[in-house]
C-alpha cells in the first residue's frame, strides 16, 4: 500500500488498494477487524466479492462513475463479513494513476441506533397520538351524548302524538331524530377513523381541506367562550405526507390551543403558501431554499416566557401537571420528517403561534 505500514496499520478504518479491475492488491489490519477475512484472503478477492449481493448493483454504478474519468465519490453500502453477517460501511473512493483506493467505515452500529432511535419515535407518535384521540374522543362523547338524548326526546314525542291520534304532527320529530342519529354515526366514524391504527401512507394532500375537517372535529368540544378563526389561501399547493399523521400533528396544535385559553379567546389557523429565497428572513430562513406551505396556528392565551418557549419543542417537557409532553415534539418530528420544520413564536401576555412549514409536492 502507498501509504506508510505505520499508518495503514495503526487506523481503524479499511483501507484497500486495487486494480483498474478492482482487484484487491493491498489492505490494512482495519480491514480484518471489520469484515474479519485475512489479508491473504482478501487479496485473493475481488471488491465487489465483499459487496452484499442485493447492493452490487448500487456498488457497481459508483465503480463504473470511477471507471468513467471521475476522481472520487462516497456511496454506502453492505459488505459481508466472513461469519456471513452484513455490515454496512460508508466507502470514499479514490482513483490515482492506475490504482483505486477504497477507505472505508463500519457505520453498522450507526444504523441499528438510527432504526432504533426510528422505533422509538414511531412508538411516542403512536402514544401521543392515542393521547391526542382519547382527549378529543372525551370532548366528542359529550356532543354524541346530546345527539342520542335529541333522537330519545323525538322519539317520546312521537309515541306521545301517535297515542293521542295527532300522527301528521310527527313529521319534524321524525326528521330531527333523523338528523341527530346521522350526525351521531358520523362523529362514530369519525372518531374510529382517527384511533384506528395505520401504517404510514404519504400522499397528496390538500392542507385547506384537512384543515376544515380538523376545525369541524375541534369545535364539537369546544365552550362557546373560545372561537375559531380560519383563513385559508385559496390557491393553496399541495403537499405530499401522510393525512393521519399530519391531522395528528394539527389536532394537537389546536387542542394545545384551546388549553391555552381557559378564559376564553380566540384561535386563529392559517394557511399560505411562502417561497423562501435568500432575502427570507425571520423564522424561515433557517429552511433549505424552495416553496412550502405553511400552516399556522395561534391563540390568544397567556403566552409563554423565553425559557419554556426554547424547550417546547422536547420530547417530554411539559408545565401540564398530567402532561406526556410529547404534543409539540410529535408536531416537530412529523415536520422534519417531511422535509418541514415548525417554529413557535409566543411572549407573555401575547399569546403563542406555531408554525409549520412543509415543501410544496411537485408533480414529476
Amino acid at each position: 500500500m502507498n501509504l506508510p505500514e505505520s499508518v495503514a496499520c495503526l487506523s481503524r478504518e479499511m483501507l484497500i488498494e486495487a486494480d483498474l479491475t478492482h482487484v484487491i492488491s493491498d489492505v490494512n489490519s482495519g480491514c480484518g477487524h471489520v469484515l474479519g477475512w485475512s489479508q491473504t484472503e482478501f487479496r485473493e478477492k475481488n471488491f465487489l466479492d465483499l459487496v452484499h449481493p442485493d447492493d452490487r448493483g448500487l456498488t457497481l454504478a459508483a465503480l463504473a462513475a470511477i471507471d468513467k474519468g471521475g476522481k472520487a465519490l462516497a456511496f454506502i453500502n453492505r459488505c459481508m463479513h466472513k461469519s456471513g453477517e452484513p455490515a454496512w460501511v460508508s466507502w470514499r473512493v479514490a482513483k490515482v494513476d492506475m490504482s483505486v483506493f477504497f477507505i472505508g467505515r463500519d457505520i453498522s452500529a450507526e444504523r441499528r441506533a438510527n432504526a432504533a432511535l426510528e422505533k422509538f419515535e414511531e412508538a411516542l407518535f403512536q402514544l401521543d397520538r392515542t393521547a391526542t384521540m382519547s382527549q378529543l374522543a372525551n370532548e366528542i362523547s359529550h356532543d354524541f351524548n346530546n345527539q342520542l338524548q335529541s333522537v330519545v326526546a323525538s322519539l317520546e314525542l312521537i309515541r306521545r302524538l301517535v297515542s293521542s291520534n295527532r300522527g301528521p304532527e310527527t313529521e319534524r320529530f321524525i326528521t330531527n331524530a333523523l338528523s341527530a342519529s346521522q350526525r351521531a354515526a358520523t362523529l362514530n366514524h369519525q372518531v374510529r377513523q382517527l384511533l384506528r391504527p395505520q401504517s404510514p401512507n404519504p400522499q397528496v394532500l390538500a392542507v385547506n381541506q384537512m384543515l376544515v375537517a380538523a376545525q369541524e372535529m375541534l369545535l364539537i368540544g369546544l365552550p362557546p367562550k373560545i372561537k375559531v378563526d380560519l383563513t385559508l389561501a385559496p390557491d393553496l399547493w399541495e403537499i405530499y405526507c401522510d393525512r393521519v399523521q399530519a391531522e395528528t400533528a394539527v389536532l394537537n396544535l389546536l387542542l394545545n390551543a384551546s388549553e391555552a385559553m381557559a378564559g376564553g379567546g380566540t384561535i386563529k389557523i392559517q394557511s399560505d403558501n411562502i417561497e423562501v429565497s435568500a432575502a427570507t428572513s425571520g423564522p424561515p430562513s433557517r429552511l433549505p431554499l424552495g416553496p412550502y406551505v405553511m400552516i399556522v396556528v395561534k391563540d390568544s392565551g397567556a403566552g409563554m416566557p423565553a425559557e419554556i418557549k426554547d424547550r417546547a419543542f422536547e420530547t417530554f417537557f411539559t408545565t401540564k401537571p398530567n402532561g406526556l409532553g410529547l404534543g409539540l415534539s410529535v408536531v416537530q418530528r412529523f415536520a422534519q420528517q417531511n422535509g418541514g420544520q415548525a417554529f413557535i413564536q409566543s411572549e407573555p401576555g401575547q399569546g403563542a403561534a406555531v408554525t409549520i412549514y412543509l415543501p410544496r409536492f411537485a408533480q414529476g
